[in-house]
């Protein structure tokens, strides 16, 4: 079990991966990360190995969010975790101050992501210190 996660972002993707999601539209703008692990001690470290954000024809609009990402687009995100072995990390911004959590919508997309991803990329993560 760990107690915290850290995402580790190399030199020259966090501007990229800043401009994506931070880019103004009419809706939030998301971005997907294939990540490899480390367990250090209580502490999970991913580290981002690739970087793949969605094209504005990735995204359907809806009333409630401005837009959806529509589910074919994970496709080829999934594929290729699948033959790298890597995981998948989900990223957007919220616009408020403070440090990073889930919205009610996050948690409700997790429940359903989460278990899609777990039965196609195979887990990495293990009990090692």
């Amino acid at each position: 079990m760990t107690d915290s996660i850290e995402l580790r972002v190399p030199f020259g993707q966090g501007e990229s991966l800043r401009s994506h999601i931070f880019r103004r539209g009419t809706h939030e703008q998301v971005a997907f990360g294939l990540v490899s692990h480390a367990t250090r001690g209580n502490r999970t470290v991913l580290c981002l190995r690739k970087l793949i954000s969605l094209q504005e024809t990735d995204y359907i609009p809806s009333a409630s969010h401005g837009a959806v990402w529509r589910g074919s687009a994970m496709f080829p995100i999934m594929a290729t975790a699948m033959e790298y072995q890597l995981g998948i990390v989900v990223i957007h911004a919220h616009d408020h101050a403070g440090p990073p959590m889930l919205s009610s919508d996050d948690l409700r997309s997790a429940e359903a992501l989460v278990p899609m991803f777990r039965s196609r990329v195979p887990r990495r993560l293990t009990e090692q210190s």
